[in-house]
């Protein structure tokens, strides 16, 4: 069960950066953040998997598998709306460019690192 929660724990973190990836492209056009929002969607799914499986194998209850994979998923939404509204003001154009690059890197570094 703790190797489980180390993963919805590492997808979840995971997952507020890439909501903020989608608010700040939805920002420089809708047409970028559409497509960031769906590639983004897609590459949820295994995610989801990841989650599910361990919760799954070691609690044998598909409820929990949902509801930890609901929850490290929520995650994305949540880092969007939270960085829409405690940072909105704050961004200007150049700032959009610089937070997608920042956002880019973080995501890389997991990637490295992982």
């Amino acid at each position: 069960m703790v190797t489980s929660l180390v993963v919805v724990t590492g997808i979840s973190l995971h997952n507020f950066p890439e909501g903020m990836a989608v608010y700040l492209s939805t920002l420089n056009g809708w047409k970028l953040g559409l497509t960031i929002a769906i590639a983004i969607g897609l590459h949820n799914f295994p995610e989801g998997l990841a989650v599910a499986a361990p919760i799954y194998a070691a609690t044998k209850s598909r409820w929990s598998a949902i509801k930890w994979s609901l929850v490290s998923g929520l995650c994305e939404p949540v880092g969007a709306l939270a960085f829409g509204l405690f940072f909105r003001q704050y961004i200007d154009e150049f700032g959009v460019c610089c937070m997608l690059g920042g956002v880019s890197a973080v995501m890389l570094y997991i990637c490295f690192k992982e």
